[in-house]
């Protein structure tokens, strides 16, 4: 599985990954979608609870 974006924002790499998160975090966002991509191309959203 690969993330493909956060947030509705299109990410490529880890440090993107985190990055993201973190500004969901200090703009006061309590949870976010992240879509992941399968090894077959289906794609699935998956809600996270940020702390």
């Amino acid at each position: 599985m690969v993330i493909a974006e956060v947030g509705q924002d299109a990410v490529t790499t880890p440090q993107e990954v985190r990055s993201r998160i973190v500004e969901l975090i200090s703009e006061g966002r309590r949870s976010v979608s992240v879509m992941v991509a399968e090894p077959d191309g289906a794609l699935s959203i998956i809600s996270l609870v940020l702390e």
